[in-house]
């Protein structure tokens, strides 16, 4: 399991937006998604519902 990727899913999941968390992380919001996609097709789980207007 990559740790960067669940590391993204805690910080979205503690600040509630994935543009928050790549800011904190020092990456971009398209990595945070893509590592927090990887995480959930791992697990075989949606970690987060993806709507317009972000996740939740």
């Amino acid at each position: 399991m990559d740790s960067e990727a669940v590391r993204s899913f805690v910080r979205a999941a503690e600040l509630g937006q994935f543009r928050h968390a790549a800011d904190e992380l020092g990456v971009t919001q398209q990595a945070v998604s893509k590592r927090i996609a990887a995480l959930e097709r791992e697990l075989g789980v949606r970690l987060f519902t993806r709507t317009p207007r972000g996740s939740s």
